[in-house]
């Protein structure tokens, strides 16, 4: 099969806007999520220390980037590979 007219698959960007900041690219929503959960703290994933955690590293991706943690990351998406359940 002939793919030389096929567009590059886009891959998703996780970035770190704090210093130093980085740029990581994924091939997938698991990936990019599991590298994303290793940079939520305890405090940030526990609701307090009776309910258990809110957070855990299957948890929404958006969900991760809306703690005090995860706030200092952006993912870039250019072809909506992330569904509203990644």
């Amino acid at each position: 099969m002939d793919v030389s007219g096929l567009a590059e698959m886009s891959k998703l960007t996780l970035i770190k806007m704090s210093e130093p900041g980085w740029e990581l690219e994924f091939d997938n929503a698991a990936d990019l999520k599991g590298k994303l959960w290793k940079h939520i703290c305890t405090a940030c994933a526990w609701l307090d220390e009776y309910d258990g955690p809110v957070l855990h590293e299957n948890s929404l991706i958006d969900d991760m980037l809306n703690t005090a943690c995860g706030c200092e990351f952006r993912v870039e998406d250019p072809d909506n590979l992330l569904t509203p359940l990644s």
